[in-house]
C-alpha cells in the first residue's frame, strides 16, 4: 500500500492578534494537518509590512504546544546568528519536552539584512553565514545527544557544557534546512545535517 502523503500548513502570524494565531493553529489540528510552521522573523516581511506586528516565533511555538495535542510544530526557519546555539539547544530541548515530542527544527543561513542590522546583529557574507550555521548545527546536535560538550570552532566555543533535559525525541528532533540561495554549498550542508529540506520560492529546475 502506498504511503499516505502528509500535508502541512504555514502560518504567517503578521499583523494579527494572538487569539487569531491560536485559532489558526487549533483549526489546522482539527482539519488533520500533519504539521504547522511559522516564520522566525523579528519584523514583518519586507516589502509587505515592515512595521507590522510580528510575534517571536519560539514564544508562540511554546504557547501553541500547550494549545494543541497532536500536530507537529516548527519554525521555517530560524536563521543563523539569531540566538547563541547553546541557548537555542536549551530552548528547543525544553520545548520538545513541553509539547510531548512534536517539535521539528528548521534552520537556515539567513537572507535578509533587515532582520539583523537594525537589531544590532551582524549580517556577514553568505560564505560566513553558512559557516556559522554549520557550527550552530554541530553544537545543537551535540548538546542534544551528548552528556558534556566542549567545542572549539571559528565562531563558537563551549567548555564542558551540559544540557538537561534532553529532547523527548530520539536521537533528537528532526532538523530541516532551508534552501534559499545557492545550488552547491547549501545543498551539501543539508545533506550533512538535515532530516528534511525546505525549498523557499524555488522553480522546479532549482529543486532538481
Amino acid at each position: 500500500m502506498p504511503e499516505v502523503p502528509k500535508f502541512d500548513v504555514y502560518l504567517l502570524p503578521v499583523d494579527t492578534t494572538w487569539i487569531d494565531v491560536r485559532r489558526m493553529a487549533t483549526e489546522a489540528e482539527r482539519l488533520g494537518f500533519h504539521s504547522m510552521w511559522i516564520h522566525d522573523n523579528v519584523v514583518g516581511p519586507v516589502p509587505w509590512q515592515p512595521t507590522a506586528t510580528s510575534y517571536d516565533a519560539w514564544s508562540v511555538l511554546g504557547a501553541l504546544g500547550e494549545a494543541t495535542s497532536r500536530i507537529r510544530l516548527g519554525p521555517l526557519v530560524t536563521p543563523m546568528g539569531r540566538r547563541p546555539p547553546s541557548v537555542f539547544a536549551k530552548m528547543t530541548a525544553s520545548l520538545d519536552n513541553t509539547c510531548g515530542g512534536r517539535l521539528d527544527v528548521g534552520m537556515g543561513p539567513g537572507d535578509e539584512p533587515h532582520q539583523y542590522e537594525p537589531w544590532g546583529l551582524r549580517f556577514p557574507t553568505p560564505a560566513e553565514r553558512i559557516a556559522i550555521l554549520e557550527e550552530e548545527l554541530d553544537i545543537i546536535k551535540a548538546l542534544w545527544t551528548q552528556e558534556s560538550v566542549t567545542y572549539d570552532g571559528t565562531h563558537y566555543h563551549l567548555k564542558e557544557a551540559n544540557l538537561a533535559p534532553k529532547p523527548t525525541q530520539a536521537p533528537h528532533p528532526p532538523i530541516w534546512v532551508g534552501l534559499v540561495f545557492g545550488r552547491k554549498v547549501m545543498p551539501r550542508v543539508a545533506a550533512r545535517h538535515a532530516d528534511g529540506v525546505n525549498f523557499y520560492s524555488k522553480q522546479d529546475d532549482d529543486v532538481r
